[in-house]
């Protein structure tokens, strides 16, 4: 009898732990986004034609990190992005390298979906420098500006990683270079891999 009620006891121990694990992979875990995501970006921008052509098309790299906290609906991002374009013109080598560091507010859409839109606004730090060369003479200037930027594009969360496609514009800028006032105003088209942090 007591061998019995020894079973029945040990069998409903055996039954509650069992469904422990039922019940924690029921809860659904934090998605990248919510925990925090570090993203590596690659594209093209476009600078004002009028006045930085040829070299107003730089390829442009990245880094970026966003976080949006469960059950919030506005996160926050900051990165930094890099900017190059080079030209030779009549044996004239020219150049142009811009950089921005940026930080703003980040809001994803539905981030538990594999496919999740999202956009971002913020302020960025931007600098410029442009050089003109020729054999051993050469000119160069450069300058810093404040200015705004807004962003938005749709992330695909395969689990191990994340895919995206990022469309960006800054704008607000101005930068006194070469005796003349000028804009870094910026469009910007960019892939990027993505990975939970």
């Amino acid at each position: 009898m007591q061998f019995v009620r020894t079973s029945s006891v040990l069998s409903l121990v055996l039954a509650s732990c069992a469904s422990v694990p039922t019940f924690v992979s029921s809860v659904q875990a934090p998605s990248a986004i919510e925990q925090g995501e570090l993203r590596l970006l690659l594209g093209a921008g476009q600078l004002d034609e009028d006045t930085w052509e040829p070299t107003d098309q730089p390829i442009v790299l990245g880094v970026e990190y966003a976080r949006q906290a469960p059950e919030s609906w506005l996160g926050y991002e900051f990165g930094f992005r890099l900017g190059v374009d080079t030209a030779t013109v009549d044996d004239v080598d020219l150049s142009i390298v811009t950089g921005d560091l940026y930080g703003g507010y980040h809001h994803t859409f539905f981030p538990q979906s594999p496919l999740q839109p999202y956009f971002g606004l913020g302020v960025a730090l931007v600098t410029a420098s442009a050089e003109a060369s020729q054999g051993f003479t050469s000119i160069s200037d450069e300058d810093v500006s404040f200015g705004f930027y807004a962003h938005a594009g749709v992330a695909y969360d395969a689990e191990s990683f994340i895919l995206g496609l990022d469309g960006r514009y800054i704008g607000g800028t101005d930068v006194d270079m070469f005796g003349g006032s000028f804009d870094v105003d910026m469009s910007q088209v960019c892939l990027f891999v993505g990975f939970g942090v």
